[in-house]
């Protein structure tokens, strides 16, 4: 109801439709070597992981937008991000693992905001051996 000037009221209505917008999910398909087989990946210090992964969001896949990796010490440590490009079909980064102090990290992948999956991983064994890696299911 509202009233002019000259004190004429006026009264009308209208229909409101409130419409829940579930949140955005994201998910991740991580590809060889890091997804052949589970949560932990298990790499020689000082080697280049190539990190390939497909992510979705609402269960459509993204080719596009702000995509990275978050890589967290398992311990106690600060993060560090670091882009993915897309190429391939695929959402990659050449992670070169003589940058990192730790020996176990979580790696996140995630897009436009969203996290979108995570593994562990290990850095072990001696750098020499560089092409030792395998993808394992526990610890």
């Amino acid at each position: 109801t509202a009233t002019d000037d000259r004190g004429n009221p006026r009264s009308a209505s209208f229909g409101v439709t409130v419409q829940f917008v579930a949140p955005h999910t994201a998910s991740a398909m991580w590809l060889d070597p890091v997804g052949g087989g589970g949560s932990t990946y298990e790499a020689n210090p000082g080697r280049t992981i190539p990190v390939k992964v497909r992510l979705f969001v609402d269960r459509d896949e993204r080719t596009s937008g702000d995509a990275s990796l978050r890589l967290t010490p398992c311990g106690d440590g600060t993060s560090m991000d670091l882009a993915l490009a897309w190429g391939g079909g695929r959402w990659n980064h050449s992670l070169d693992t003589s940058i990192l102090s730790a020996t176990c990290y979580k790696v996140t992948a995630t897009i436009d905001g969203l996290t979108a999956g995570s593994f562990t991983l290990l850095l072990e064994g001696s750098e020499s051996a560089k092409t030792n890696s395998k993808p394992v299911t526990s610890r």
